[in-house]
């Protein structure tokens, strides 16, 4: 049996409109918004780690902390945290005191698989609503992201919340021009679109290299770079399971923070309409730490 042809193209898409503009039927369509007028109404920040400085840079894009760890709590700048995500220790996992924290953060690293005690702590965690961070030290380590995912889903008996951190450390060292024909590219790709099909899985942008100040020093490779990785990212997740974060170190300065957000947000803005700018930027973040 022959393979079956797409249907034909509307005939109407090629005859051009008015002084060579677009046509009757294209003009019909809806026009893409100017990806500098889409902004969230509320930006929600998934993973914050700076100081009372950095949070004048969450105060001035109109942000709130959902999770993280403020290095000066007691100043009186310090953004009011609304989960704390307490560090697990992949080698000898203790879960933490009650009250249950709202989430957990659990470093993997690619030359060790996770261990039965960690696997059989995080199932019991689950189990009890708690919510787990990863986070890996290069894309390398994303098999043992999906090894954790398997073994703590028990064959899918067991379902949660898991988040993976700085989309899972994409290869940023490869020249953009160079980046789709390159091994390291395509491995790093098919391993995420695999992530994508666990659906308790999500993105989060916090803790993903570089420094924002480079993005602020106007780096067109680099935005060429991390735009490649935050488009995949969108397309395999879609907008419901990506979000924002900053994951700053403690000595950033405000409008690192400031320059970190509009790149994230201008690109969003570019690879999605407003509701999917809305999700990424504070829902998702809500919703995975349970918080209003």
């Amino acid at each position: 049996m022959p393979p079956r042809r797409p249907p034909p193209l509307n005939p109407s898409l090629f005859v051009p409109g008015p002084n060579g503009g677009p046509s009757p039927l294209q003009a019909s369509f809806p026009p893409h918004a100017d990806p500098s007028t889409v902004r969230p109404v509320r930006v929600v920040d998934a993973q914050f780690e700076g100081t009372g400085n950095v949070w004048e840079g969450v105060k001035e894009v109109g942000g709130v902390v959902v999770a993280g760890e403020a290095q000066d709590e007691k100043s009186d700048s310090a953004p009011n945290i609304l989960a704390r995500t307490p560090h697990l220790s992949p080698s000898s996992p203790t879960p933490p005191p009650a009250p249950l924290p709202k989430a957990v953060h659990v470093p993997l690293d690619a030359a060790a698989p996770p261990s039965v005690e960690l696997v059989r702590v995080l199932r019991e965690l689950v189990q009890q609503g708690v919510a787990v961070e990863l986070s890996v030290s290069s894309w390398e380590a994303l098999e043992r992201v999906e090894e954790l995912l398997e073994g703590v889903a028990e064959g899918e008996k067991v379902e949660g919340r898991f988040l993976l951190r700085a989309l899972g450390r994409p290869p940023l060292s490869i020249p953009a021009d160079k980046l789709l024909a390159h091994p390291s590219y395509s491995a790093y790709i098919s391993r995420i679109n695999a992530l994508s099909l666990h659906r308790s899985l999500s993105l989060s942008l916090a803790g993903l290299y570089p420094p924002p100040a480079d993005l602020k020093d106007g780096d067109a490779e680099l935005k060429r770079l991390l735009k490649l990785f935050l488009g995949n990212a969108l397309e395999s997740f879609g907008t419901s399971r990506v979000l924002f974060g900053s994951g700053l170190g403690a000595n950033s300065a405000p409008e690192a923070y400031s320059a970190w957000f509009e790149f994230c947000r201008q690109t969003a803005a570019e690879l999605t309409d407003l509701p999917g700018v809305e999700q990424v930027f504070g829902a998702n973040a809500k919703a995975w730490y349970l918080v209003d």
